[in-house]
């Protein structure tokens, strides 16, 4: 998981580090920021752009601070797409176990599309962050986790009456829909989730 973590890092540093001027979505949006008061952040933004206006807050926080050069306006999306990471596999290991976690942070930490949204003046980075805290509060909230036994099987445990029946029709609708939309035959080897 380190090792996954430091490579989207890495990723996202050297593509943030090219520094390429504003294309035009991300200078509207920083205009919108400079010429706009505080108040103003909570209003539509002229130029077609939209951005949540806590993003738009923070955006005009960093640039109080630090200016309004190109790489002070995607800083806001580096943290968030480096932050994102480590938040993401919490949720991840929590939702599948952590085999299926490590998978999903190697994808996530060199996902093209996630390194570039780290290096913009967009809100697709903070998006991303904001949602992945909050399926992860809302994992913590309902105490839902994966168990995982030492013979490979793997189940969700959950206060909120999941049945084993409940997991073991999802498969077959599931298979059910593969077989039907493709070309491949699909296992046909039973899957049970265990009680």
């Amino acid at each position: 998981m380190l090792a996954a973590v430091v490579e989207g890092v890495a990723f996202r540093l050297v593509f943030f580090e090219r520094n390429r001027p504003l294309w035009y979505d991300e200078a509207s949006v920083a205009a919108n920021v400079v010429h706009r008061t505080w108040g103003a952040l909570f209003r539509p933004l002229s130029g077609t752009q939209t951005a949540p206006p806590l993003f738009l807050v923070l955006l005009k926080g960093i640039m109080k601070i630090a200016g309004s050069g190109e790489c002070t306006l995607r800083l806001a999306a580096l943290v968030s797409g480096i932050a994102f990471m480590p938040f993401a596999y919490a949720a991840a290991r929590r939702l599948s176990g952590l085999a299926c976690a490590a998978v999903a942070i190697s994808l996530l930490a060199v996902s093209p599309t996630l390194t570039t949204y780290s290096a913009e003046v967009k809100p697709y980075s903070t998006d991303a962050l904001v949602t992945v805290l909050l399926i992860l509060a809302a994992l913590r909230a309902r105490d839902v986790e994966m168990v995982e036994y030492p013979h490979g099987q793997v189940r969700a445990v959950t206060h909120y009456g999941i049945t084993a029946a409940d997991i073991d029709t999802t498969i077959v609708a599931v298979r059910a829909a593969l077989a039907e939309t493709s070309r491949q035959p699909v296992s046909s080897v039973p899957v049970t989730a265990t009680a």
